[in-house]
C-alpha cells in the first residue's frame, strides 16, 4: 500500500548488505563492517582466519540486530553491544572467555544464553526489557552488575550467590526488600575493604522501599550503608509515620463503579488507619517507579479517622463536583502503585499485579499486609472478607491447538492442579460451575451437533406489526429484503474451559475454535474471524445488541428501519464481551483476544447482517492492543512507518451495498489511498459466530482518534474530530469553534483576497482537502457533505509549519461512508452534477474557497491529475475486478447464507458489472461538468516525453513515474487538462544527470514552466549524462 515501493527499497538494501557480510560468515552487515574496522585498527588482514585475534569489540549504537557470527570470536574477552536492536544472545554462548559484557538498552528479553559466561566480571543490562532475570544467578564471578530499569520486584534471591560484587545498580527495578544486599554485605560483598584498595559503590534510588514505624524496608541495610564509597542516596531516610494507606483499586473498571459523567474509570481507594482525620494535599499517587511524584493531590483533599477517600484514574486531572481524578490511568497488565507523602517519601507501595475484568485488589482486611482479589469490590466501604482470594488459577490446556483439521479428533482438557474442575462450553458462553463438567475427552468433528443453529433467528420483521411474536436481527421491508432460509450453514466448534477451586479465583477463559473438514485447507481463501460470546449477548429479547429485541417491539413503529431497536443503542452499556481469533487462510493464527463488540452504522442497523466494531481494552486484555498487521502493507499516513497495532477493529457489512456488491465504498476509499486524505483500509474476511458462519464481512479500519494516534505518531487526547462539519465527535467542548469560525470567515470575507486567503492556509491543509472534495465529487457521493463528513485536527496554540505531519495544528479530512457514490443513488448514467452539489448550502468552505484564483487553479488542476491518474478509467476497471475476483471463491456461500447480493452468483456479477458501467459513463460526463461548472472552453491533450533512465516529468502534483498510481507509459504520457488554466510542468533528472531544455510546443531552458493551456501540448524534457 502506501509507500511500498520505499520498503521493497530497504530489502533489496539489506540482502546486498548481507551478502556481503557473508564473506566472513556474519549475518548483520552492520556487525561485519565493526568487526572489519577493528581488524584494520589492529592491522590485520579482514580474514575469517583474523578473527581470533579480536579481544575486545565496541559495537555499540551500529544498529546491529542479528549476532549470528560472532561466536567465531573465540578469544573475545569484552564486548560492548549497548544501544542496539539485538534480541537474541544466543550465539554468545560460545564464548566463554567474555569477562565483560555490556546489553544495555538492548531489545533482549531471554537472558538465558548468559548462563555459559561464567566468566564475566562485569555486565550492564539497563534498560533491557528482560522477561526473568534468573540466569545472572549463574554469573558467580561477577563484579560489577548494572540492572538499572530492569524490574526485579520482591524477587531478589538471584542475588545470594553474587558474593565478589563491589558495584551494583538497582536503581528503578522496583526493589522492595533489602534482606539479600543485607546478606551480601555480611559477607564483605558491597562494602569498602580500603586494605584491599576496594570501593563499593550502590544505587537503590527510586525504588518503592518504605521507611514508616509500621514498615522499614531498610532496616536490614543500615548498619552497612556507611561503608559504602559511592552510595545512593547518600543517607537512608529516617522512619517516619504512616497515616495513609492504598487499600483496595480496580484497573479494569467495565461496569462496578460509574462517575458521575457516566463513565466507568479505574478507581483507588485510599484508607486512614488513623484515629485524626489526614490532609493529603501536597500527597502524590503514581503508578511510575521512575516517576513517584507523578500527580499531587489538590488542596483540600481530607480523608477522616478511619475513613476512605476514591480517586479515579481517569488520565484527566481534575476535581469537580467532589470528584478526584488524577493524571494517569492505570493498566490492567500490571503497575506498581504509589503513595508519597509532601515530602516525596514513600508512604505505600502496591507492586505490579495482572488484574481481571470488575476484580479489585486490596488489604483483606482494611488496613493489614495481606493483598488479595476481591470478586465484590467495596469501593470507599470496609473490604470484604467474602470472595477473598490471594491467588488465581491457570487455564486448562487443551490438547490440541485452535485451527483447522482435516479429520475429527478427540480434545483432552487439562490441568496440572489435580483438584481443579474444569468446566467448558460449546455453544460460546462463559463456562460457570452450571457448564458440564469434563470428564471425558470431547469428539471435535464436522460441524456442531449439540448446539442449535443462530442463523434460524429470524432476519425479518414481521409485517403485520400486531402480530409480534419473537425476535428477529433485521426489519427493512424491501424487495431486496425478502424473507431468506439460510441454507446448509457450515459450522466450526468453538471451545471454552476454565478451571475451578475452592478457595482460589477462578481461571481466565480458554478459547479454541476449530474448523474441521476433509478439505478446510482450501475452502476459504479469505481470512477467519472466530467470534465467541455468551449468545445472549447477541440474540437476547432484553440485552441482545444483534435483535430488534425490546427496544423495537415497545416502540411499534411504523418506519421500521428508522426506528430504535436494541441494535440501534450505543455506548458502552451497549458493548458486549467477546473473545476473537483472527486466521490467516489456510489457517495460521495472527492473533486471539478478548474484546469488546457494539453494532454500527446508520439505518444499516436494521440489515440482516450487521456490521460490528471491536474494542480492544485493557480490561478485557492488556495490553489492550491488537498486535497484529491485519492489513499486510497498510503504513502509517505521517511517517511512512509499518501500521501493526490496531485499538478498534471494524467488520463492515458493506452498508448501503449490502445487497449488491459487498464493496464498493472499499473501492472508493483503496481508489485514493495513495493521497494524505485519511481513508480506512480494507481487507475482506468470514467471519463465524460461536462457530456458526456469519458470511463476508469487510475488515476496516475505524476512524477515531487512535486511529490519528497510530498513523501521526501523536497524543490522542490532544486530538478533536468533529462530523457533519459542526458536531463534536471527539475533543472538549468547545473545540469545534475553530471549525465553525474558519467556515463563518470564508463566509464573510473576500477570499479572492490574497491576504485572507494565506490565513485559511494556516487553518486548514490546502492540499489534502482538495484531494478530499475532488474524489468525493468523481465518486458522486449524494449523502455529503450535509453529512458523513468529519474533520479533525492536532490541537495546538498556532499552526506550526516545522512540526511532523499532522501535527502541524490546521484541520484534515477523514473519509467515511461513500455508500451513497458510484451511482447508488442515480444508477449507473454517472451524470449527476455533484460540483453543484458540493458547493451548494452544505458545502460553504469549498463554495468560498473557489472565489480565489489560486485555490481555483489548484483545485481544477488537482482534479484533472487525478482523473489522469487515481481515476483513469483502466485503473477503476482493473481494481474492480481485482475486487470482484477477491470475493468470487467465496460469495455463492455469503448468497446462501444470507440471500444476498443477489440471489445468485451470476446476479452479484450483474450488479458488479454496473459499477463498469457507472465509471465509463462518469468518465464521458466528467470532462462537462467540469467546463461547464467553471465556464472555461473545453480540454485539451498533453503529452509528455521523457528518457526515464535520465529524469522524469512532473505535471501539477503528479509525478509521470511508474511508481505513481494511474500512470502508464510514463515515457510518452498523454493526459487531458482544462483550457485557460495555467498548468506547471518540471523536469527532475536523475543523479548523474542534467536538465538541458523543453522541446515541441514550447523550447526553454528553464526547469519549470507555467503553461496557459489554449490548445493541444507536447513536450519532451531533454536529459545529458555528466
Amino acid at each position: 500500500m502506501r509507500k511500498a515501493a520505499l520498503i521493497s527499497l530497504c530489502i533489496v538494501l539489506l540482502l546486498a548488505g548481507y551478502a556481503s557480510g557473508s564473506e566472513l560468515g556474519f549475518a548483520d552487515p552492520n556487525l561485519t563492517a565493526v568487526v572489519e574496522a577493528e581488524l584494520r585498527a589492529l592491522g590485520r588482514e579482514v580474514s575469517v582466519e583474523s578473527l581470533k585475534t579480536i579481544v575486545e569489540l565496541k559495537a555499540d549504537n551500529h544498529g546491529i540486530s542479528n549476532l549470528a557470527g560472532i561466536e567465531q570470536l573465540i578469544n573475545l574477552r569484552s564486548l560492548d553491544i549497548s544501544f542496539n536492536p539485538v534480541r537474541d544472545l544466543t550465539p554468545l554462548q560460545a564464548l566463554t572467555q567474555l569477562t565483560s559484557l555490556n546489553l544495555r538498552e538492548t531489545l533482549v528479553t531471554d537472558l538465558s544464553p548468559v548462563v555459559d559466561l561464567g566468566n564475566l566480571e562485569y555486565l550492564n543490562i539497563h534498560s533491557i526489557p528482560a522477561v526473568s532475570i534468573e540466569p545472572i544467578s549463574a554469573l558467580t564471578k561477577l563484579e560489577t552488575l548494572i540492572m538499572r530499569n530492569v524490574y526485579i520486584g520482591e524477587d531478589t534471591s538471584f542475588l545470594k550467590n553474587l558474593t565478589n560484587l563491589k558495584r551494583l545498580n538497582l536503581r528503578s527495578t522496583g526493589l522492595t526488600d533489602t534482606l539479600v544486599l543485607a546478606d551480601l554485605m555480611r559477607q564483605g560483598a558491597l562494602q569498602n575493604q580500603h586494605h584491599l584498595g576496594i570501593r563499593a559503590e550502590l544505587d537503590i534510588r527510586d525504588n518503592p522501599l518504605q521507611s514508616t514505624v509500621l514498615r522499614d524496608d531498610y532496616e536490614p541495610i543500615r548498619p552497612y550503608w556507611v561503608n559504602i564509597f559511592a552510595r545512593e542516596p547518600v543517607v537512608l531516610p529516617d522512619v517516619g509515620e504512616q497515616n495513609v494507606l492504598i487499600n483496595e483499586f480496580m484497573a479494569a473498571n467495565s461496569s462496578t463503579l460509574k462517575s458521575r459523567s457516566q463513565e466507568y474509570y479505574d478507581w483507588i481507594e485510599l484508607y486512614n488507619p488513623q484515629p485524626d482525620d489526614v490532609d493529603l494535599t501536597g500527597y502524590y499517587l503514581s503508578d511510575s517507579l521512575s516517576n513517584p511524584l507523578k500527580w499531587r493531590f489538590p488542596a483540600n483533599a481530607v480523608i477522616p479517622a478511619g475513613g476512605y477517600i476514591l480517586v479515579y484514574a481517569s488520565g484527566l486531572d481534575q476535581t469537580s463536583f467532589g470528584e478526584i481524578h488524577t493524571n494517569f490511568k492505570l493498566g490492567s497488565e500490571g503497575e506498581p502503585l504509589l503513595l508519597s507523602d509532601p515530602e516525596g517519601r514513600l508512604q505505600d507501595y502496591i507492586p505490579p499485579k495482572p488484574h481481571m475484568q470488575d476484580i479489585s485488589y486490596g488489604r483483606s482486611p482494611d488496613g493489614s499486609d495481606s493483598l488479595v482479589f476481591f470478586q465484590a469490590a467495596t469501593p470507599g466501604k470496609p473490604n470484604s472478607t467474602d470472595k477473598a482470594f490471594a491467588e488465581k488459577l491457570q487455564p486448562p490446556k487443551f490438547s490440541h491447538v485452535r485451527g483447522f483439521y482435516p479429520e475429527s479428533f478427540y480434545l483432552e482438557l487439562s490441568s496440572a492442579d489435580p483438584d481443579v474442575i474444569i468446566y467448558y462450553t460449546l455453544d460460546g458462553s462463559v463456562p460457570t460451575p452450571d457448564s458440564s463438567v469434563y470428564q471425558e475427552p470431547i469428539l471435535i468433528g464436522p460441524g456442531n451437533t449439540t448446539t442449535e443453529l443462530l442463523s434460524l433467528i429470524k432476519t425479518f420483521g414481521p409485517f403485520n406489526l400486531n402480530r409480534i411474536e419473537q425476535d428477529y436481527t433485521g426489519q427493512k421491508q424491501t424487495k431486496a429484503f425478502l424473507p431468506w432460509t439460510p441454507q446448509d450453514v457450515y459450522q466450526g466448534i468453538v471451545v471454552r474451559a476454565a478451571a475451578y477451586k475452592d478457595g482460589v479465583l477462578a481461571s481466565d477463559v480458554e478459547t479454541h475454535t476449530y474448523f474441521v473438514d476433509e478439505d478446510i485447507y482450501n475452502r476459504y481463501s479469505l481470512p477467519i474471524i472466530s467470534i465467541a460470546t455468551d449468545p445472549g449477548n447477541f440474540f437476547d429479547h432484553n440485552y441482545g445488541i444483534y435483535v430488534a429485541g425490546a427496544f423495537y417491539f415497545n416502540f411499534r413503529p411504523g418506519r421500521p428501519w428508522h426506528n430504535p431497536g436494541n441494535y440501534t443503542q450505543r455506548g458502552i452499556m451497549w458493548e458486549r464481551p467477546v473473545h476473537v481469533e483472527f486466521f490467516e487462510p489456510g489457517g495460521m493464527v495472527g492473533f486471539t483476544m478478548n474484546m469488546g463488540a457494539r453494532t454500527h452504522g446508520g439505518i444499516t442497523r436494521a440489515w440482516p447482517q450487521k456490521s460490528l466494531k471491536l474494542y480492544a481494552r485493557s480490561s478485557y486484555q492488556p495490553p489492550g492492543i491488537v498486535e497484529y498487521p491485519i492489513f499486510p502493507g497498510l503504513t502509517t499516513t505521517g511517517t511512512g512507518e509499518p501500521l501493526t497495532e490496531f485499538k478498534r477493529i471494524l467488520l463492515r457489512n458493506a452498508g448501503n451495498h449490502w445487497s449488491i456488491d459487498l464493496f464498493a465504498d472499499a473501492l472508493m476509499h483503496e481508489l485514493i489511498a495513495h493521497t494524505k486524505v485519511d481513508v480506512m483500509a480494507y481487507r475482506p474476511a468470514v467471519v463465524f459466530i460461536n462457530g456458526e458462519y456469519w458470511g463476508i464481512h469487510n475488515i476496516r479500519e475505524r476512524l477515531d482518534q487512535h486511529y490519528l494516534a497510530a498513523h501521526y505518531n501523536l497524543d490522542p487526547e490532544n486530538v478533536v474530530i468533529t462530523t457533519h462539519y459542526d458536531e463534536l465527535d471527539y475533543g472538549n467542548p468547545g473545540d469545534e469553534r475553530d471549525l465553525h469560525e474558519i467556515t463563518a470567515y470564508v463566509q464573510r470575507n473576500n477570499m479572492a483576497s490574497a491576504q485572507n486567503y494565506q490565513y485559511i492556509t494556516t487553518k486548514i491543509d490546502i492540499d489534502q482537502f482538495i484531494d478530499y472534495q475532488v474524489a468525493q465529487i468523481f465518486y458522486s457521493n449524494t449523502d455529503w457533505p450535509g453529512k458523513n463528513t468529519a474533520a479533525w485536527r492536532y490541537k495546538t496554540d498556532q499552526y506550526d509549519p516545522d512540526a511532523p505531519y499532522g501535527q502541524d495544528g490546521r484541520w484534515r479530512w477523514m473519509m467515511f461512508d461513500t455508500d451513497f457514490g458510484f451511482g447508488y443513488v442515480h444508477g449507473t448514467g454517472g451524470d449527476f452534477n455533484s460540483m453543484e452539489h458540493a458547493t451548494g448550502s452544505r458545502g460553504p468552505l469549498l463554495r468560498g474557497l473557489l472565489e480565489n484564483p489560486n485555490f481555483r487553479i489548484q483545485f481544477i488542476n488537482t482534479f484533472a491529475d487525478h482523473l489522469n491518474s487515481s481515476f483513469t478509467l483502466d485503473r477503476i476497471i482493473t481494481m474492480i475486478d481485482q475486487f470482484e475476483a477477491v470475493l468470487e471463491p467465496e460469495i455463492a456461500e455469503h448468497i446462501a447464507r444470507w440471500g444476498n447480493p443477489g440471489r445468485s452468483v451470476e446476479e452479484w456479477k450483474q450488479n458488479v458489472n454496473k459499477m463498469r458501467i457507472w465509471a465509463q459513463n462518469r468518465h464521458k460526463y466528467i470532462w462537462t461538468m467540469l467546463t461547464d461548472f467553471f465556464k472555461l472552453p473545453g480540454t485539451a491533450t498533453v503529452t509528455l516525453n521523457s528518457d526515464l533512465d535520465a529524469g522524469y516529468i512532473q505535471i501539477n502534483t503528479l509525478d509521470l513515474v511508474p511508481e505513481t498510481p494511474g500512470i502508464t507509459n510514463p515515457e510518452s504520457w498523454q493526459g487531458t487538462y482544462l483550457r485557460s488554466v495555467p498548468i506547471k510542468v518540471t523536469a527532475h533528472p536523475k543523479p548523474g544527470y542534467e536538465f538541458v531544455g523543453w522541446e515541441g510546443s514550447r523550447t526553454s531552458t528553464e526547469t519549470q514552466l507555467e503553461i496557459m493551456l489554449t490548445s493541444d501540448l507536447e513536450l519532451t524534457a531533454v536529459f545529458r549524462k555528466l
